[in-house]
């Protein structure tokens, strides 16, 4: 799908590509069964916000269970999620089928209700908090990735306290961080409160280190669990791959084995870097 319709303050997108606009399901589907067939093994679907893809009678659920259901080996993700529209629905297929990646990138953007409102987010954080619990029921371990705007106009300490707090809370596997930056013919752009370059250089650092430490914490959680593994590359006798919820692994491992899935053992880690064993 194309565009978006959400209109998010600090954001562009809507001007420049256009109202959402959702392909053809049969189109979709024809093209994964067209890429699953000439070898390929991971397969994303994109979009601004795909949870509101909606074609005919098909919505973004019903897209996945047709995908899904294709023969063939290979892995399905996709990017990336509104919170406001993530469904259980969405959430019950992917749990439900081996080849579904048990990860989801979830944009939070800020923890602070009133910074929320000012972005236009349409979900505070209660609401977030909400969507991050049905999705553990589910796939409770299930690896969640998200983006942060730091220094948002008028955001204050509290605010961004807020943000670190929730943060902690979810313990996302990864996180984007991001400086706000002004956008012309963007709502934010003409808002009062443009915070300094040092308060917000001052604040994504605390950010970016507490993720760390986060980080470093899920990753002592896998040792000794056993994971499948897509393998992406090889390189002076190791293997380099992902995880079905985006857990970085590399092994020792003589043999090429690109393109293929393997099941390997967590033995170890290096801060949130994470070394396993062949089985």
């Amino acid at each position: 799908m194309y565009g978006c319709n959400n209109f998010c303050t600090y954001c562009i997108v809507p001007y420049v590509k256009g109202r959402e606009r959702s392909r053809d399901y049969n189109e979709v589907v024809g093209e994964v069964k067209q890429v699953v067939a000439e070898g390929y093994k991971e397969i994303t679907l994109l979009g601004q916000n795909v949870n509101s893809y909606s074609n005919g009678q098909v919505n973004f659920a019903k897209l996945l269970e047709k995908i899904l259901s294709l023969d063939g080996d290979f892995r399905l993700k996709f990017m990336t999620s509104h919170p406001k529209d993530i469904s259980e629905e969405v959430v019950r297929v992917i749990s439900q089928s081996d080849k579904a990646a048990k990860y989801i990138h979830l944009p939070l953007q800020s923890g602070s209700d009133r910074i929320l409102k000012l972005m236009n987010r349409r979900y505070d954080s209660k609401s977030y908090l909400n969507k991050v619990d049905m999705i553990r029921k589910y796939m409770p371990n299930a690896g969640l990735s998200s983006d942060i705007i730091v220094g948002f106009p008028t955001e204050t300490e509290q605010d961004f306290d807020d943000t670190m707090s929730l943060v902690e809370k979810v313990k996302f596997n990864n996180l984007y961080t991001f400086i706000y930056s002004r956008r012309s013919g963007t709502v934010a752009d003409k808002m009062d409160g443009q915070i300094d370059i040092e308060t917000k250089t001052e604040r994504i650092e605390k950010l970016i280190d507490r993720q760390f430490l986060i980080g470093n914490d899920i990753a002592e959680q896998c040792i000794g669990n056993r994971y499948k593994v897509l393998v992406e590359s090889h390189k002076d006798g190791k293997c380099y791959g992902k995880t079905e919820c985006d857990k970085a692994v590399s092994f020792d491992s003589s043999e090429d084995l690109t393109g293929k899935f393997v099941e390997v053992k967590i033995t170890s880690r290096a801060n949130n870097k994470l070394f396993a064993q062949l089985k």
